[in-house]
């Protein structure tokens, strides 16, 4: 039987709480990374799905070990994760309104479905690439470079 996908290596019963929060974090931190690389090549919902679930691990890792680390240099860090999860959840609410006005799309409408549909697209793109220069500024940000020095 393999491991379950939530294990993370090199932990172990006989090492510090601190230590094993830097073990952690790393690995969340690097997980979120792939995870939005991923979706930076193909922009899917499914990929944006995987974002959203690697930027909420990291951020309710960071919560827990929150006391173990300078809080202003991780809350500047935190904030940045909050605004990248409040960014992932607009584009998925948009995916998912986007469905369910199709969805209900009748054939005799009046033109009122695509216009709503049309506008709708056109906040997609605006938010989506809102949420693109937020990703690519996240991996290249001094919050995450400093939090990473941080926590070594």
């Amino acid at each position: 039987m393999s491991s379950p996908k939530w294990k993370i290596k090199n932990l172990s019963k006989g090492i510090t709480f601190k230590k094993a929060a830097v073990i952690i974090l790393n690995n969340r931190i690097k997980k979120a990374a792939v995870s939005i690389k991923k979706y930076l090549k193909d922009e899917s919902p499914e990929k944006l799905h995987n974002v959203r679930i690697s930027i909420r691990r990291l951020r309710y890792n960071l919560e827990i070990f929150y006391s173990l680390f300078d809080s202003k240099k991780l809350m500047k860090f935190h904030d940045l994760l909050i605004q990248i999860q409040n960014s992932t959840g607009n584009v998925r609410d948009i995916h998912i309104t986007n469905e369910n006005i199709l969805l209900f799309k009748h054939d005799q409408d009046n033109g009122f479905n695509d216009f709503i549909i049309n506008r709708l697209k056109d906040k997609q793109k605006i938010i989506m690439e809102d949420l693109r220069i937020l990703l690519i500024s996240y991996l290249n940000s001094s919050e995450l470079k400093n939090f990473v020095k941080l926590i070594k």
